[in-house]
């Protein structure tokens, strides 16, 4: 599998200042997710593998309970979110709209580099080129602000959609796209994507949102052979250690509210068996490096002295980063996959 790692920061960083100046607010909103996540019930499986949920927890997490699975290695929270009452202002509030320029911005940075490393990866490792590959059906699950497939629309691909849940995100995607370019999911996941005829299936930081990741994983397996499968994961590394151990500090990889599940790389490995995926293509990188610079931007005093330490911490920011996702520390996973 060809690998690459790290990249830059510089949204990740700009992003961060974002949740900085929120911090109190969005603290403040995860504790009162926290308190709403602990009325829930207990998890009778893991969501992943459907092994039966340990019957304590194996770490806190602000206040939280959550297990390592110790079948497949996943980690969720011990009470089930699934059983709670939707909340219909979630995404909203944790993803504000973003500004003309700001998307300009994500496109450059983020958007469109993912879409050219999936298209380099199936070049290099299935002798696919770029021009057949935008020539294929897309389809985004989770299609968010419509970033992505707008990125798609820039390298010259004509045949993309995406399916959401959330109607805030959908509206959003509709604007810069159209109304039918994307479409509300309202049957099981794993059927929609199923049934959707897609040569190429994208799913950006999604997966940790679905409830029956097992239900998913099977259905996949039924895709037809040589069918791309494109995703991104946040999974338990050092942000997350971060976050258990700074209670003033905005939890962006665990919130209890967004996020109550998190991959290891056990787990991406047990939810590629079962779906019959093999993956050609992973780039690991993170916010991790960030996130401990908001936390010491957050801590620390007002002196000039502190804001020269803290102006030095920023520009090593990306050096950090990469020392981290060399080691396999970072908070996420992207991995390109071919249906055997």
């Amino acid at each position: 599998m060809k690998q690459r790692f790290s990249k830059r920061s510089a949204v990740a960083q700009e992003r961060q200042r974002d949740f900085m100046q929120r911090n109190d607010v969005l603290n403040g909103q995860s504790r009162t997710a926290t308190d709403r996540l602990l009325q829930a019930p207990l998890r009778e499986r893991c969501p992943l593998c459907a092994s039966p949920a340990p019957d304590g927890p194996d770490f806190l997490h602000r206040g939280a309970p959550y297990f390592a699975c110790a079948e497949c290695g996943h980690i969720a929270s011990l009470n089930d979110s699934a059983r709670l009452a939707p909340d219909p202002d979630q995404y909203e509030e944790v993803y504000p709209a973003l500004d003309l320029e700001r998307r300009k911005v994500r496109m450059r940075d983020i958007y469109l580099p993912k879409l050219d490393w999936v298209l380099d990866v199936c070049v290099s490792e299935l002798g696919i080129a770029r021009e057949e590959l935008l020539g294929r059906e897309w389809l985004e699950i989770g299609c968010g602000e419509g970033l992505f497939l707008e990125a798609l629309k820039m390298r010259g691909a004509t045949r993309f959609s995406g399916l959401g849940v959330d109607d805030c995100m959908l509206a959003r995607s509709r604007e810069l796209l159209g109304e039918d370019c994307v479409r509300t999911l309202r049957e099981p996941l794993g059927r929609a994507v199923a049934g959707s005829g897609a040569d190429i299936v994208a799913a950006w930081f999604v997966l940790e949102h679905v409830f029956d990741l097992h239900d998913l994983a099977l259905d996949l397996a039924g895709l037809p052979s040589g069918t791309l499968f494109c995703f991104a994961v946040p999974v338990y590394g050092v942000s997350a250690v971060l976050e258990s151990a700074c209670p003033g500090l905005y939890p962006r990889t665990l919130d209890n509210r967004v996020h109550t599940q998190l991959f290891t790389d056990r787990s991406i490995s047990h939810f590629m068996k079962l779906a019959g995926l093999r993956g050609i293509g992973e780039w690991i990188f993170g916010q991790d490096a960030a996130d401990m610079a908001r936390l010491l931007e957050g801590s620390g005093g007002e002196s000039d002295v502190c804001r020269n330490v803290m102006a030095g911490f920023g520009r090593a920011v990306d050096d950090l980063q990469a020392v981290l996702d060399r080691h396999g520390l970072a908070d996420s996973r992207h991995v390109v996959a071919v249906k055997e």
